[in-house]
């Protein structure tokens, strides 16, 4: 038996699983390549284009990681991890006589002749022609050559694409993609933005019936238009309601007024690549009537007592004095009562809830109330 010639077998076998292992590992890596690369941007594309402009909280971004994270594990797993199989030369002969039937089982012979000697009844003779067959036939051959790195090379191309891509992408928004990494760890955090808001009317508090305008002024780079979105503040409608808003002469600042309110509203400003906080419109309602009493002197010539009652619109005698008990469901700063030509100032209590004033009956009193709101602190008028 030569030694040599059977180290020279087993060598190449070897040889065929180190190459069959550096084969693996190209398309593994150029597979996650690809995958790591079609993931990171899809990740920004919805971390940026939907997750940053809703104001989203950085932990659904977080969720966002941990599914990139579980499928790059699989790829790494599904695509090339499984593939590294343990050195087993029957398998390695049985690949090779795959490739080259003319072989003809000799070399997995060959692999398994050691252990044949112990239990095949097989003259020595038999078992020599078979070595020297499989030595023989496998001068001729390269086993290594079954493995051809061909077969990578479109696979070795896409890879080289996306890190083409990747690295553009990376010196170019180098920013971007340092916030992504942030976010998608759970880190809160903003995305660079071109246009920046320079000022904008935020909260409002508008007197029911009035119009609510919005105004907002841009800096950095311009945009052509502007939007509010808005909607109900109890977000009873079934979404935001997109307006456009007016671009004034300035050109960088924009204007919409929304109708008359008759309830809260939420609303944001969208103008380029910049998304306002979502900011509220108040609406302030006029002070009602909750409770009244009115008391009644009646002159003394009438010898009659006084009266109360709850019943604003009275006929009285002349001469009589009239006082006035009203209670409001919310806080009142001013009341005037207007009466023909003249306008008495009502006395408030500290709660600005309770209101007084008193009128003597000696004509005809047609009145009506102008109340000045004490609630938003914007003294709005009724």
């Amino acid at each position: 038996m030569n030694t040599k010639i059977d180290m020279t077998i087993e060598e190449q076998l070897r040889q065929t699983w180190k190459r069959e292992r550096q084969f693996c590992h190209v398309r593994g890596l150029c597979r996650c390549l690809i995958w790591l690369g079609m993931l990171l941007l899809l990740a920004f594309l919805i971390d940026w284009g939907l997750l940053f402009k809703a104001r989203i909280p950085a932990t659904v971004s977080l969720l966002l990681g941990v599914a990139g994270l579980v499928t790059m594990l699989w790829v790494l797993w599904r695509g090339w991890l499984r593939h590294l199989r343990p050195y087993d030369v029957t398998r390695i002969a049985l690949e090779v006589e795959s490739r080259h039937l003319e072989l003809k089982s000799s070399l997995v012979s060959y692999t398994q002749m050691g252990d044949m000697d112990s239990w095949t009844n097989a003259s020595p003779e038999l078992l020599d022609a078979m070595r020297d067959f499989a030595v023989q036939q496998s001068r001729r051959l390269k086993f290594s050559d079954i493995i051809d790195f061909s077969e990578l090379r479109k696979l070795m191309a896409y890879a080289a694409i996306v890190l083409v891509i990747a690295a553009g992408l990376s010196v170019r928004w180098s920013d971007y993609f340092g916030v992504l990494v942030k976010r998608l760890a759970g880190i809160e955090t903003t995305y660079p933005i071109q246009t920046r808001l320079v000022d904008i009317t935020g909260d409002m508090i508008v007197p029911l019936g009035k119009p609510a305008t919005i105004v907002a002024k841009a800096g950095g780079v311009i945009p052509d238009r502007a939007f509010v979105y808005a909607r109900p503040a109890d977000g009873a409608s079934d979404g935001w309601a997109e307006l456009p808003m007016e671009k004034l002469a300035s050109g960088s600042t924009f204007l919409r007024e929304l109708g008359a309110r008759d309830r809260d509203m939420q609303y944001y400003v969208t103008m380029g690549d910049f998304r306002s906080e979502p900011y509220r419109i108040s609406i302030v309602r006029s002070p009602r009537i909750v409770g009244t009493q009115l008391q009644l002197q009646f002159p003394p010539y009438l010898n009659r007592p006084a009266e109360k009652t709850d019943q604003l619109n009275q006929e009285v005698p002349d001469g009589t004095r009239i006082e006035w008990r009203l209670r409001c469901d919310r806080v009142v700063r001013k009341l005037g009562v207007i009466y023909g030509d003249r306008c008495l100032e009502a006395s408030i209590d500290e709660t600005g809830r309770n209101i007084s004033f008193s009128v003597t009956a000696d004509r005809n009193i047609a009145y009506t109330f102008e109340w000045t709101e004490g609630a938003s602190g914007k003294s709005f008028q009724f």
